[in-house]
């Protein structure tokens, strides 16, 4: 019985061999047939009149696999120095805006060159506002910087932009009148255009500052007298 069992035993392991065999034997025939169709593609893409030997279709074959790769590289590489530029550039344009309100808050002779300099480079900058809501021009009105205030009327700054915080908004030459710089407003007066119903609201406004309301009123009559005589000339 024993070697009945071991006969048994003996045919099975047998036949699992054979079929172990077999199918590995399979295997490494579809292996080798995908090598054969990739290095038939492979060998597709390659100038086979230019190979002089086998060492020849595997550099040929390296070369296929950097082509391929190097478009997909360069797009990337490409595509982030283009991202690393425009970041760089708002932290420079960022950098230098501040530059720009730490000099006009500032105010003294040495900051007017800086001022100069930085608008020159970036004119936009003139009219860009901080994080209250203030122009250059309107913080050197603040403050009663009338050289600044100058220089920057002088550079081309918009003397019309209303200033500060939602609901809160002023124009830079109501900030002088509040603060009281008489001359500020004054050369406000005479280098600016102003509308005629600004001016009549600020005239009729309680200035603390009475040389500034007597200004207001003067300059309103003057511009009064003038377009009554330009509707006179008007009608002859």
């Amino acid at each position: 019985m024993n070697s009945t069992i071991a006969t048994i035993t003996h045919s099975q392991s047998k036949s699992h061999s054979e079929t172990f065999e077999k199918t590995s034997h399979h295997s490494y025939n579809w292996y080798s047939l995908l090598n054969i169709i990739q290095f038939i593609n492979k060998m597709k893409q390659i100038n086979t009149h230019t190979l002089l030997s086998p060492d020849d279709i595997d550099i040929s074959i390296e070369k296929i696999k950097t082509q391929r790769n190097t478009p997909r590289i360069s797009s990337r590489i490409k595509e982030k120095e283009k991202n690393d530029k425009i970041q760089m550039d708002t932290i420079s344009q960022l950098t230098k805006q501040l530059q720009l309100f730490e000099c006009v808050s500032n105010g003294n002779e040495f900051s007017l060159k800086y001022i100069k300099k930085l608008i020159k480079e970036n004119k936009e900058m003139i009219n860009s506002k901080n994080y209250e809501g203030f122009t250059p021009l309107y913080i050197s009105c603040m403050n009663g910087y009338h050289k600044v205030v100058e220089l920057l009327l002088e550079l081309g700054a918009d003397h019309l932009m209303r200033c500060g915080k939602e609901n809160e908004e002023q124009s830079v030459i109501e900030v002088a009148c509040r603060f009281g710089y008489v001359n500020i407003v004054q050369l406000l007066l005479s280098k600016c255009k102003w509308p005629n119903e600004l001016i009549r609201q600020l005239k009729e406004t309680k200035w603390e500052n009475k040389d500034i309301r007597i200004i207001l009123r003067q300059f309103y009559n003057k511009n009064k007298r003038a377009d009554s005589i330009n509707k006179c000339f008007c009608f002859m």
